[in-house]
């Protein structure tokens, strides 16, 4: 049942992955993108808003390692940086580490508090 869970989990982040980046990517006139970056803060704060709500199950695994998991992206994020190095803009590609990284853990951070927060309410 977990692995299961994981692949509807998956079959739904992958495909939310791929309509934010191509839906986003590019907008405005530096090309920058943005979609990545949406797809990742928006993973980092629900997994650590699952995690610290202290959700546990099959379902909260299909949740953390098969929405969020399909739904983030490092691997594009990195190879999307070296194209904007590579295509001549350095400081798009610097500022795309500098933005993702602390939006991400700002994420993170956010996500821990709400989760914490969700905990304490008798909705469980």
């Amino acid at each position: 049942m977990t692995v299961l869970a994981i692949v509807i989990g998956a079959a739904i982040g992958g495909p939310l992955r791929y309509w934010a980046d191509h839906r986003l990517h590019g907008r405005g006139a530096t090309g920058f993108p943005w979609g990545v970056m949406l797809v990742n803060c928006a993973g980092a704060f629900g997994l650590a808003a699952v995690v610290a709500a202290g959700a546990s199950g099959v379902v909260a695994t299909g949740v953390t390692a098969g929405l969020f998991g399909a739904l983030t992206t490092f691997s594009t994020f990195a190879d999307q940086t070296l194209r904007l190095w590579r295509e001549g803009a350095p400081r798009a590609a610097v500022w795309n580490v500098v933005l993702s990284s602390g939006a991400g853990i700002a994420a993170v951070v956010l996500g821990d508090l709400t989760g914490r927060l969700l905990a304490d309410l008798p909705l469980w």
